[in-house]
Parts: C-alpha cells; structure tokens; sequence
C-alpha cells in the first residue's frame, strides 16, 4: 500500500521531490498562479492512468509491505539456502507492515540505501548477506505493486469549463473543459434508455441544496436549435427552469451556475455512465471558486467534502480561495498541499504549524472582504475563543450552523477593543476602525474582566466594565440583527466546567471555577486557578482550548452562569443572519 508518493524531473518538480506525504479523502492544493498546481493535478492523472513503471519523471513513494505482496516472492515451502530458515516465518513474515521508501526512473526500481530491512528490533542481527538477498526479493516484488490509485476512474474539471450547445451524439464524453455535458443531459431528459429522474429530482435537488436561498430552480430542459454545427448537424441547448424567470439557456446564465452543474454531473452521473460506485473515482476540480460569490463557495465546498467523505472517493482541489480552506481545510478527512515557485523550480510541503498558516494568507491575498461578504461576523478576543466559541454553538444548534458556511469567526485581540467602534458611518467617531463597515451582521464577544475587591490583591480588583467594553457593548445592543455578549464570570475560561479541566490533566475532583477566577500564563496568586487547583506551573490558553472542548457536554455546560441564554440568543442571531 502505497502511503506517500512525490515526482521530480518532471515539469516544473525539477530538483526536489513534489507531491504528497499522505493521500486524504480531499486534498486541497493552494498556491499563486503558475506554481505548479495544475502540474500537481497531471500527476496524479498519470497515476490514475499509468503502472508505477510507466510514469514519467522520477517518483519517490513510500509503501507499507503488505502479507499479500511479500508472499509473492517468500514462500513458505522453501527453505534454507542465503536467507537461511523457513523463506516466509523466517523471512517474508517479519516484514510485513514495514515502510520500504523506493524511487523509480525509466522502469527502474531501486530501494533507498538507508532503509534496513532486518528483522524487528529484539531479535538478531542479520549478517550482511541476508539482508541484501531480502532486499532483492523486495525490490523484484516492488515492480508488480500498485500506485495508490490502482483500478481507479480518473474526471477533472479544468478553471476553464463551460456548458455550450452541441449535437447529438451517440457517445456520452464528459470533458474536462465541459464539452460533452450538453449531450449527456439531452439523453437523460429525452432518451427512452435513460432515466430522466436523475436529472430532474436528483441532479436539480442537489443544484437547490448549493445554491438555497440563491435561487430557485424547478427542473433542467433541453431545446433543439435553429442552427447547426459545421458538419451540418443541429444543435441542442439546455435550459434552466427557475421560478419566475421561466426558460433559461444556460448559456446565457451566469458560469457560476454551469461551474455546479458540472461538478455535479461529475459526481453524481458519471458514476451511473461508468456502473462503478462513486467509491472507485477520483476527483480533481481545478479553481471552483471562479465567478462563485463566497456565501456559494462556501456551500459547494461543504458539499463536495460531505458527498466524498459519505461515498467515500477521493478528491483533489486546486484553488486560490480562502473560503475553500475554512470550508474545508480543517476537517480530520482533508489536508491542504502548498505550493510554491521560486521561479526556476517548484516546491510542496503538507501544512502544518502556525507559520505555514501566516505564508498561506499571505500567498492568497485575504483581505476585508472575505469578512464583508460573510453572513454574519462574529467577533471575539483571541484564538481560543473562537475554538469554544465553535464547539458551543455546534452543541447548542445540534450541529447545524457550521463557521465558513452560516458565520465567520474574526479576532480583535483583546485590548484592541479599545480603538474598534460598532456604528453607522455618519455616527463614527473616525479616530477609531469602525467593523461596522465590515459587515453589518455582528455578534461581539468580550471579557467582562470583573473580579470583587480583594483586599489581599487589589491588583485583580475591578467591580464594573472597562470604558471600551461598557462603550462597544452600547453600540452593538444599537445595532438591527446584532448580538452583543459580555461574560457573566471574568473570562470565557471560567465557563469550563471542573469534570473537564480535570480529563485535561488527568486530575480527580477538580472544582468548577469561580467567577472570579483567573487564567494567566503563569501563576501570579491563589486566583490563579490552574496555579491552586491543578498546580500547574504555565498555562496555554489555546492548547487547553483545543483539547478541553472534546469533553463538553450540552447538558452540563448549560449550567454554567449565563451560558445557556446567551448561547440560545446567539444561535438565534445566527439562524436570523442566514434567513
């Protein structure tokens, strides 16, 4: 089983190996134009397409030596001669599941020189012979292995598609540019061998689903021309029947609307074209966000990570927006490969890290209208909270406002509150940035910061709201359709129940924090809570942020403070913005 796979010499992979560490159910490659993306997507073609041996370039893989692969070359009625003992429960056996990194150029196969394949660590060492002798049989072995796409249906769909009028032909060919749609759907709506539903329950149920409030559209329908095509045939065009509008031609309509369709006729008609499960394609979609609003982006994006991960195929996106990461990008199915040009060669790397992130953003040009053309923005002071933020409202909606596709989450960075204003352009102090004119859709989330007065440490006293938070949560409650919530307790830490700070550290009988309680970096008093209760010694917020919302319970968060009636508030505002 082949677990990673790379190419150079190939292109613009010149002298470093590009491509991929792992293959998830949905790999998103992002970089600038002409880095190489498109290039990427060939590969993976040819791998589709092509044995390993026939590849062109020279590829890297790493496989994990299967018990069906080894016992090819170890059989277990031979025994003795240089690998000494029985060639499988000697030999053959001991290797199964080990990771074998292998190269292969112009139909040549060579193991790596710094991979050992003697036995496990425990048992003894093999003389020199041995070891080589078992790396030849690997190596013959490695000839007859499958790449990771072996028996696999390839379909692509390139940045430039579009859906025009074309004869009818016999042959059904859905292209990558799109042409061939026009006739696929004339069959389906007027032949008598194919079923006509697929089309227009199917196929229209599921363009509704991603375009929902966006549009409304009763069914698809084709016409025959005028005209005719240069070898004199007629021309057939496919119209979209959308309430209130009529008959459309779609090409007429806008290339947003023929981008879906295809996507669509890809995954859900070529499957039925082929007869294979959905299980045995893979996918590669090249810059679906082109001429797509965000709010649509969003909502194909989310679609084609549920469709492949629910049948279980895999998909290749190459993009340039933003919104496909947040859609997608963060899911335990999915993995985003950057790309970059140094204008002479090309390089990859998987993402992972903080800093990886920075260049992302960077590389994509994210800017205020991301935010703008969201459904709603909701605020908040730093990262952690928008990691609880996330989970509380996934509980409370019972799963069904997702950030990306109902809402945005923005940070503020806590103090900054102070130079950020929440009013209308003729009301703005213009000293201050006014996020208002970001969108007019907000939810503002805020620190309340209050602790009683303590005579031990007056330093941590404070008995009403800062000027800023009392000034912003004013403008906020002024604003239509906006929500404004300040803590109950000092901070959102304090809404974390006992149970769960105690699954974090592996802690019994941890008391819920006070509400006066505090969360600093290091320990600064005996209101320091993980400082009195968990004697910890340093504290990360968004470390402990990210593991403790795994232990969150509706039920028991519900209890805590104020939780519960501003979570429903908010939740209401949300379900208000996408209305």
């Amino acid at each position: 089983m082949i677990t990673s796979i790379k190419v150079k010499n190939l292109g613009c992979f010149r002298d470093e190996y590009c491509g991929f560490e792992t293959i998830k159910r949905l790999n998103l490659v992002i970089g600038r134009n002409n880095s190489g993306k498109t290039r990427l997507i060939d590969f993976v073609m040819n791998l589709v397409q092509r044995k390993l041996l026939e590849q062109p370039g020279k590829i890297s893989c790493t496989i994990q030596l299967t018990e069906e692969l080894l016992k090819r070359g170890f059989s277990d009625t031979t025994s003795g001669g240089v690998l000494i003992g029985n060639h499988w429960n000697d030999n053959g056996a001991k290797l199964i599941g080990k990771l074998v990194e292998f190269e292969v150029e112009e139909s040549i196969i060579e193991i790596s020189k710094d991979v050992f394949l003697g036995e496990a660590q425990g048992d003894r060492v093999l003389d020199e012979t041995r070891n080589i002798e078992r790396k030849k049989i690997v190596q013959r072995l490695l000839r007859d292995a499958n790449g990771p796409f072996a028996g696999k249906i390839f379909r692509r769909l390139n940045s430039e598609r579009h859906i025009q009028p074309e004869a009818a032909l016999k042959q059904m060919e859905l292209r990558p540019d799109g042409v061939g749609a026009t006739n696929i759907l004339r069959r389906y709506l007027i032949g008598s061998d194919l079923n006509e539903n697929e089309i227009n329950i199917n196929l229209v149920a599921q363009l509704q689903k991603i375009f929902a409030v966006d549009a409304d559209f009763k069914r698809l329908a084709i016409r025959e021309l005028e005209i005719s095509n240069e070898g004199g045939l007629p021309l057939w065009e496919v119209y979209i029947d959308e309430n209130n509008k009529g008959l459309v031609p779609l090409g007429k309509s806008g290339s947003g609307l023929q981008t879906v369709i295809l996507v669509l006729l890809n995954l859900l008609i070529e499957p039925l074209l082929a007869n294979r499960p959905v299980s045995d394609f893979v996918f590669a979609f090249e810059e679906l966000e082109n001429n797509l609003h965000p709010s649509l982006q969003r909502r194909l994006f989310q679609y084609v990570g549920d469709y492949a991960s629910r049948h279980e195929c895999t998909v290749f996106l190459t993009t340039h927006s933003s919104v496909a990461i947040d859609a997608l990008g963060c899911r335990d199915d999915s993995q985003v490969i950057h790309l970059t040009h140094d204008g002479v060669n090309a390089n990859s790397r998987t993402v992972s890290g903080h800093f990886d992130n920075l260049s992302i953003l960077k590389d994509l040009g994210v800017r205020a209208s991301d935010l703008l053309q969201a459904n709603g923005v909701i605020w908040v002071e730093g990262p952690s909270d928008r990691v609880y933020l996330n989970k509380l409202i996934e509980l409370f909606s019972q799963g069904t406002l997702i950030e990306g596709t109902h809402y945005q989450i923005a940070l503020y960075a806590g103090a900054l509150l102070s130079h950020i204003e929440f009013v209308v352009p003729e009301a703005s102090m213009k000293k201050l940035t006014n996020l208002l004119r970001v969108n007019t859709n907000v939810a503002v989330i805020c620190d309340s910061d209050i602790a009683p007065t303590d005579v031990e440490e007056p330093r941590i006293s404070r008995t009403q709201l800062k000027d800023w938070v009392e000034r912003v949560k004013n403008e906020v409650a002024a604003v239509p359709n906006a929500f404004v919530w300040v803590t109950q307790p000092k901070e959102i830490e304090n809404y974390v129940p006992g149970p769960v700070w105690a699954a974090v550290y592996n802690k019994k009988g941890c008391p819920d924090p006070g509400r006066s309680d505090h969360f600093p970096s290091t320990p600064k008093g005996e209101r320091d809570f993980v400082f009195r209760e968990l004697g910890r010694k340093s504290f990360d917020k968004y470390e402990f942020a990210t593991k403790a919302v795994k232990y969150f319970e509706l039920d028991k968060m519900k209890l805590r403070f104020d939780l519960n009636s501003k979570m429903q508030k908010l939740i209401e505002t949300i379900d208000n913005w996408n209305s």
